[in-house]
Parts: C-alpha cells; structure tokens; sequence
C-alpha cells in the first residue's frame, strides 16, 4: 500500500508541474473546481470555496489508510534549497525529498520553507529541521493519526476570507502538537497567484472564535499572550520532538482544554459526518451551496483603492519578471534590513505618515556594531524597540556574544516556563555553545531544552520553604499575593491602568509549598561561580528586582540582565499587579547603582509592564572593548 496522498485543487486539469508528485509511494487526486476534467483522478466541486474544496478532497482521503495526506495549491513550486542540493543531490525530485523528510521526522503536520514562515531572523540554515507556529497553506502535510482531529477544516468565516480557516489549524496544531510541527529546510515552496479572498483579513476574529473554544484558563491565558500578532516574537515552537506516541486524541482527552459544544468543534463534527453523498457535496453548479457560495463570495474588483496614491508608487509585485519574483522569495533576501525597509516603504503607498514611520524604524536596523557603539558613546541613549520585535534585541545581544573571547555562553533564565527566550535566543546567529541554566518553582514545560534545570523559587530573604501563590495560569504564579482589583477583562479599560486579560487570571487555585533559593546559591551549585554570567532573564512576577538582589556580588559577573517590570508614563502612583511589586523606577534605580545601564524597554501596551534590558557597563567595555568606542 502506498504511504503518501497528494491532494491539489486545480480550475480543470491538473498542472503538468504537479505530475512529479507522483511516484511509486505516492499517490495523487485533484479537485476541479471551475471545469470538469476527463481524468480519473479528479473531482469535479464547482463554485466551491478553498475551504470547502480541500473538505471535500478530505473525504477522498479518509477512504483509505495513507500514512500521509498531503495538500498543496495548484500553483505552488517546490525547489531544493542549498541544504537540499548537498544532501540529495540537484537533480533529486523535490517531492521524493519532502517524503523522506516526513519519514525521518514524522511530524504530525509537515510543511516546506515559505517566504513568511519563521521571521524575525528565525530561520536557521543550518538546521535541517525547524518547528513553527504559524504555518501557510501552500503545503501542508498530515499524519494519519493528526489528520482527522486537526481537520476538517472550519468553513463558516469563508464569506469574509478563506484565510480565516488555517488560522484556526494553525492555532490547533500549536495547543496539540507544539514541537510535531515541522518544516524541513531542505525545500521551499513559491506561487505566483492569490486566489484566496483576504478583503477583510483581520486575524482577531479567528483568534477570538478559537479563545472562545478553550475552557483550559492556562491554554486560553498562552494563546492570547502568542497570537498572530507575536508571530515574530515567537516564531518557533522550541526543537523538533521525536514521536513518541500516537497522535491521535479521544473526546474525552480534548475535552479537558476545549468545550467540545463550541461552534468551532460542532461544526467541524458535523461536517466530518456529512456524506460524501449529501447535497453539499453535490457536483452540480446549481446546487444550493454552489449558489450560496457564488453570490457571497467577494470579488477582486472590491478591493479599495489607497487613501492617497503615491506618484512613486512601486509596480504590483505580482506583474515583476519572473526571475524577481524568484530572487525576492529567498529568505536571505528577505531578511535583510533593506528589503524590510522597502517592503514598508511600498505598503505605506507614498503617504508621509506611513513614511516618517518606517525612517523611524530605520535606526534599529542599522548595522549591530554601529548600534552599540552609538549607545555606548551617547549617555542615556535606548532603544525602544516595541515588544513585537523583540527578536530584533535578541539579534543585537547576540551579535555582541559573538564578539566575545569566551567558546560559550551563559544563560540563565528565571521563571524558565515553556523556554520561550531560550528558543528564541536559539533561533538567533549566535555562534557559542550554550549553557543554558531554566529555573521555575511549577512549571516544567521547558526543562527538556535546558542543560540544567531547577524547580524551585527565587528569594532574597531566608532559603528554605515558602508559600507560592499559583493562580489560574502558572504564567502569573508568584511568591506574592496578586491585586485583583488590578485586572480587568474589558479590553477598553485595558492600558496604563489595569491589566486587560480575556481570561481570569486573577482566580486563586491553590497555595504551594516550594523550595526558595538565592540565585547566587544555584550559581555556585552548578560551579558557575567565577564564570561570567553572559545574559540573565527575569520572569519572576513581580519578583524580579529580589531576584537580582539574591545575587549578591555575583551581579558584578552579570553582562546583560533582562527583566519584566511596570512601566508606567502617567500621573499618579504606578499600578502593580502584586502586594510589594517594585515599579521601573525603582528597578532601574536599583541596576544602575549596581553598574548597569538601560539598554533596551519594550512596552507591552495592553498593560502597564515591559520587558527592560540592561548592560554591565564595566564588564561590556572589559569583555567587548571593539563595540564600547
């Protein structure tokens, strides 16, 4: 039997590009979706929506037992990439090479390279495997045991945009497989067509439908913090894993994050036990669901015009030479400072605002060593890069890593959770080894990526037990009481005041008895004592200024220390979420008198806090003398 299914969707007959998908392991079927084909492998679904067409080509492959179903865009091309061509070879078949990809790993959801997938300076040639979050639809491949709890697809946003429907995949697979879904660096996948309807492409809808669907409050609280808008900051969803088990999930295994008689789950339900014989499926172009679908579908025409039209307006990139196009979609390319620049400048479309946006934008990306050495030169200089592109500090601290004389580098990340800087970090072009040191009083989820890991709390009073108070997500989990009149779940009272959060955070489930230590005792207990303590990360709760207290002398080895506090611009005294929670001033008074100066702030918006970035003045002009000029 054969292990693989491909599935296109076509207008008629299926492109003769996408014949090589054929082979003596694989298998191909394709939708037409415009015209009847004469060829036996096609289905003919006519004014059908990108979503109903892959349903409907789902029920094809649910008839017979393919380890893998595979679905693909009928314009997509599939190219081996440098690392595909020193490993099979440049004459190997692209398709043949994603299926050893899928044997090798087998993720519960595979895919190629895409020109988006993995930004902020993610991507990592010199990995063969990466995992992601966010993930397009070009080529998506399914284990059998994932395929029919990740699909059907979900069809009821189609009439604002068909785009609506990955998003949600995507939001499922990150909760269901975090780090079975992968993407093989030995490919990269190109179209030169848009045939999916984005007019009204606002990703809060999607991801409110899918917020809505938790009843899991640690789920729903991780979800609305990594949504669509944080896809540069968490690209990634830490290194690949291995199966280890089956991934297939019963009704009663869902149903301890998901409320199963959510729309989201009822409708997909119902659509898995349609008939491929029901009239929805019908291949009639007058079938009610054809006419439906043709009367609300948007047209291009609808597309509105820009406010103002620039007279230097660049060409629709769609109508460049073909041999651009190619060039444009390497991911080199696209990460370059200047092609960032230009993409803003040509989706600001010549109007000033827009413009004097992105100039101001420009400073951040300036070349690594002209930006240290413009900080360390000029006196209470930062960088206010907003927490978005966050991954943008992470590229300049590594880039001064790299500077450094030592073979390796010192992590140490307290309030370790999921890894979640710790992978970023990763995805970075650091070139040292990494001792990475994750410490976390309850939480566990990031311990296999740590070389060492220690569950216990912080303090910088006596070592030994105390009572931790865990709230409904262990993300707000502290060593201090919270203030619930602090936290609201109105997004318009959410800001400089209170702390909007869709979900109760506030709710106290339990107290625990945790085990408390200096940082400094960890420290020597890992014989890092008189080892420079390359980047420090403070997650504490508002915890984080006692923590860097507990080191103690040690600070003085500390090169860059980053922790969360609460900023707050306004008049008045500064809103804190914890009893005894210390404010930026404060904090900032505390590690400048230590030595340290403020490198970075990044502002979360939604609430008072933000993540601030100092720098170890002595140690940086010591260790790094050709940045401090």
């Amino acid at each position: 039997m054969k292990r693989f299914l491909y599935l296109f969707q076509v207008e008629q007959d299926l492109p003769s590009a996408l014949e090589a998908a054929a082979g003596p392991d694989s298998d191909i079927r394709f939708l037409s979706w415009r015209a009847r084909s004469a060829d036996s492998r096609s289905i003919y679904y006519p004014s059908s929506s990108w979503t109903q067409g892959r349903n409907r080509l789902l029920k094809e492959a649910l008839r017979r037992d393919y380890l893998y179903v595979v679905f693909g865009d009928d314009d997509i091309t599939l190219e081996l990439t440098e690392r595909g061509v020193t490993a099979a070879g440049p004459q190997a078949n692209p398709w043949r090479v994603f299926e050893d990809f899928l044997l090798t790993y087998e993720p519960a959801v595979g895919c190629s390279m895409y020109s988006w997938h993995l930004s902020g300076g993610a991507y990592d040639p010199t990995q063969d495997c990466q995992t992601l979050r966010f993930f397009d639809a070009i080529l998506n491949a399914f284990h059998r045991e994932s395929l029919e709890v990740l699909l059907p697809y979900y069809d009821l946003l189609d009439e604002e945009t068909e785009c609506y429907s990955q998003s949600l995949l995507c939001s499922l697979a990150a909760d269901l497989y975090a780090g079975h879904v992968m993407q093989t660096n030995r490919l990269i996948a190109a179209n030169d067509k848009r045939r999916r309807t984005d007019l009204a492409f606002v990703l809060c809808k999607p991801e409110q439908l899918y917020l809505e669907s938790l009843r899991d409050a640690e789920w729903a609280r991780r979800f609305a913090r990594q949504g669509v808008g944080d896809s540069a900051r968490f690209p990634t969803m830490g290194p690949p894993r291995r199966k280890t088990a089956s991934f297939a999930r019963t009704d009663e295994e869902l149903a301890r994050h998901y409320d199963l008689s959510h729309l989201l789950w009822t409708r997909r339900r119902a659509l898995r036990a349609l008939p491929v014989t029901d009239e929805f499926y019908s291949d009639s172009a007058d079938s009610p669901r054809a006419f439906q679908w043709r009367a609300a579908r948007p047209r291009p025409a609808a597309l509105p015009a820009p406010a103002i039209q620039s007279r230097f307006a660049l060409p629709h990139p769609w109508r460049l030479p073909a041999w651009t196009r190619s060039y444009l979609q390497k991911p080199a390319v696209r990460a370059h400072p200047l092609f960032l620049i230009a993409r803003d400048l040509y989706r600001g479309r010549g109007r000033p605002r827009a413009i004097a946006e992105v100039l101001g934008r420009m400073k951040s990306r300036l070349p690594a060593r002209g930006l240290w050495r413009r900080w360390y030169r000029t006196a209470g200089a930062i960088h206010e890069i907003p927490e978005a592109r966050q991954q943008e500090v992470l590229e300049l601290l590594a880039f001064a890593l790299n500077e450094l004389a030592d073979p390796s580098v010192v992590f140490v990340d307290v309030g370790a959770g999921r890894g979640d800087v710790l992978h970023a970090l990763r995805c970075t072009d650091l070139h040292k080894r990494l001792f990475a040191l994750g410490i976390d009083p309850i939480d566990l989820r990031g311990q296999p990526s740590y070389t060492g890991y220690v569950q216990a709390a912080i303090t910088d009073g006596p070592e030994g037990h105390a009572e931790l108070f865990r709230y409904a997500s262990s993300d707000c989990s502290s060593l201090k009481r919270m203030d619930p009149t602090k936290v609201t779940h109105d997004p318009a009272l959410g800001g400089d005041r209170l702390y909007y959060t869709p979900t109760p955070i506030e709710r106290l489930e339990e107290m625990v008895r945790v085990p408390t230590f200096h940082l400094s005792t960890i420290i020597r207990q890992y014989g890092l004592a008189n080892d420079v303590l390359h980047f420090v990360k403070i997650d504490a709760q508002g915890s984080d200024l006692d923590v860097f207290r507990s080191l103690g002398e040690m600070s003085s080895r500390c090169l860059f220390l980053r922790m969360e506090t609460v900023c707050h611009e306004g008049e008045g005294p500064a809103p804190t979420l914890y009893e005894g929670q210390t404010t930026f001033a404060e904090d900032r008074a505390a590690l400048e008198a230590a030595g340290f100066r403020l490198f970075n702030i990044a502002r979360f918006g939604s609430t008072p806090e933000a993540d601030v970035t100092f720098v170890n003045v002595r140690l940086f002009r010591e260790l790094l003398p050709a940045l401090a000029r």
